[in-house]
């Protein structure tokens, strides 16, 4: 097994250390005053641990922060060092700080199993996974990492698992139980969870997502909280974009009846008449600036505003088809204010345009979609549309291995559906009572193959 050199021990001039503490391992230094009281009485033991690729100044503080900033209250204008004076790459000073906190911090339970977690995922990265199993085979294992700790097998996987469940489960607030064992036994309680999100979010261990396509490989991590108009995607590289904005009419006085939790009361943000048109401009102008050469895209709008729609479409240098298209609600009886006056409507349209010489996937095919909408009791979100309805519309304008885009995400059924389809997908929703919602019924479906 690879060794890391064990540096060279010298006294060293504080001001020449750069401790930087805001970029350090440990997230708490807790309560310094039993170390300033330790050093007062007994003077450092332990040396810390700093890095310097040729053994001179300036150093670059890697472990031992805490004393460090005991020493510095305690005005001290020198401290011992253990310099390492030989090229590290940065996984290797990740390491040795690793190495050096789980061996001399009193850490909380969660800040060791996470930090247990870190250094056996550096090993890995800095020696490759071990294939065999036999000691002397090259590569890096959890035996390994137990190894160097002087703790069990057994245990290294348990801290992993709890620290895989502290990120992938926030909701359980595991760390904030009073130990290790009870955080467990909370843990084991929800264990099918457990396994159907790490199923279902592998890909999303320890990712940041960083709004641009490469990053959403999986249905999970393509469902964005945030503001669309805030997003940081690259241009022109969407061969279909579903629209389905706020509709420019009072929706949570409308839609009350099948909002029964209140979230569209909280999270729906409506675009008054008078800023409706100047809304869809700034959308359509941010969508045409994404879509690819030879794409496609559609609106979802009420009557009123199939106009404004398709100007606004067309000022943003989208070919526009002028007739909308349906969405036949099969045989619903449809919704209507003042139902002794007025029919139900059951029915919803789309306008729809492209970019470039995009060409109709199911060429021929009829401008009315009909298919039965979501019962309300299976809704997620209260303009939720069924996936028969997603997957018709994906296959209708979209060729294979397409990204997929959706600025209003709501259900999330479109990005489901894309992945489902082959393709890749990203949207965006302000609301994270929906996002978890998709979460969730991602989640169960997972668990009930």
């Amino acid at each position: 097994m690879p060794t890391i050199n064990l540096g060279i021990l010298r006294i060293v001039p504080m001001e020449q250390i750069d401790a930087a503490m805001e970029s350090r391992g440990r997230q708490s230094y807790g309560i310094i005053q039993d170390f300033m009281t330790s050093i007062e009485k007994y003077g450092l033991i332990h040396p810390i641990a700093v890095y310097s690729p040729n053994g001179e100044p300036p150093y670059k503080l890697i472990a031992g922060g805490r004393r460090f900033l005991a020493c510095t209250a305690l005005k001290w204008t020198e401290i011992s060092c253990r310099i390492y004076d030989k090229p590290m790459t940065e996984l290797e000073l990740a390491a040795v700080e690793l190495f050096e906190n789980l061996d001399r911090l009193n850490l909380n339970y969660d800040e060791e199993v996470k930090m247990k977690e870190r250094l056996h995922l550096t090993l890995v990265q800095i020696h490759g996974q071990k294939i065999a199993r036999s000691a002397d085979a090259p590569g890096h294992s959890i035996r390994d990492t137990a190894r160097q700790l002087g703790v069990s097998h057994a245990t290294v996987i348990q801290d992993m698992k709890l620290a895989e469940a502290m990120r992938l489960l926030p909701e359980l607030e595991l760390d904030k139980e009073k130990n290790k064992s009870a955080a467990m036994k909370k843990l084991s309680r929800f264990a099918n969870v457990m396994t159907n999100k790490v199923a279902v979010a592998e890909a999303r261990k320890d990712a940041v997502l960083s709004g641009r396509m490469s990053s959403p490989d999986d249905p999970l991590s393509a469902y964005v909280v945030g503001d669309f108009f805030d997003n940081t995607l690259e241009s022109g590289q969407f061969s279909f974009i579903e629209c389905d904005p706020p509709y420019g009419i009072d929706l949570q006085e409308q839609r009350a009846d099948g909002d029964s939790d209140g979230s569209l009361q909280h999270d729906y943000k409506e675009i008054s008449n008078v800023d409706y048109l100047a809304f869809l401009n700034k959308l359509t102008d941010e969508c045409y600036r994404l879509a690819a050469d030879n794409s496609f895209i559609i609106i979802w709008c009420g009557p009123e505003h199939i106009a404004r729609v398709i100007s606004a479409m067309q000022r943003a240098k989208f070919e526009v088809t002028k007739i909308p298209a349906i969405w036949k609600k099969g045989l619903s009886q449809g919704q209507a204010q003042g139902m002794n006056t007025n029919l139900g409507n059951s029915y919803e349209m789309f306008v729809y345009g492209r970019k470039g010489s995009a060409q109709i996937r199911k060429q021929g095919r009829s401008n009315v979609f009909d298919f039965n909408g979501v019962p309300s009791s299976q809704r997620i979100h209260p303009t939720e549309r069924p996936p028969a309805l997603m997957r018709e519309l994906i296959d209708t304008f979209v060729w294979p291995g397409s990204n997929v885009l959706v600025p209003f995400a709501g259900s999330g059924v479109t990005i489901r559906t894309a992945f489902e389809l082959g393709h890749k997908g990203i949207g965006y929703d302000l609301s994270s009572h929906f996002r978890d919602a998709y979460i969730n019924r991602l989640i169960q479906e997972v668990g009930a193959k």
